[in-house]
């Protein structure tokens, strides 16, 4: 049984993401530059989790392109994200994380929990779709 991937229209309105479809994926860009503020950590962690339960598992992409700066204590709000996506059988990566984000990624083994791809056209490859063309 195949489920249909929700409609963005289908999808709660986020503060803190941007959400799409490509194909059979679902794309959530954060909206940067910087989320470091405990009040925005945790508007982050709240709708990460509410757009995981809205596409009911399924191929996840979250696109960081946009943010130069995200506070440590959000990785941990990204773990609870993997967890509920693994234990729904679904597939989480990332893409375009900047160096000094994926270095923090790194510090905390965190590269060995996520596929992390340097931008979103590489890691919709991996997941078998296509960037449309702009």
């Amino acid at each position: 049984m195949t489920q249909t991937p929700p409609q963005s229209s289908d999808l709660p309105a986020f503060r803190r993401l941007d959400v799409s479809q490509v194909g059979g994926v679902s794309v959530a860009c954060l909206k940067g530059p910087t989320i470091s503020e405990a009040a925005a950590v945790q508007d982050l962690g709240r709708e990460l989790l509410q757009w995981a339960d809205a596409t009911a598992g399924g191929k996840l992409l979250v696109d960081f392109s946009s943010v130069e700066m995200l506070a440590p204590a959000a990785m941990g709000k990204f773990l609870l994200l993997a967890k509920k996506i693994k234990a729904r059988s679904g597939v989480l990566r990332l893409s375009g994380l900047r160096p000094a984000i994926y270095n923090v990624f790194a510090m905390n083994k965190l590269l060995t929990v996520f596929e992390v791809f340097e931008n979103r056209a590489e890691a919709l490859a991996s997941f078998g779709e296509q960037t449309p063309a702009e």
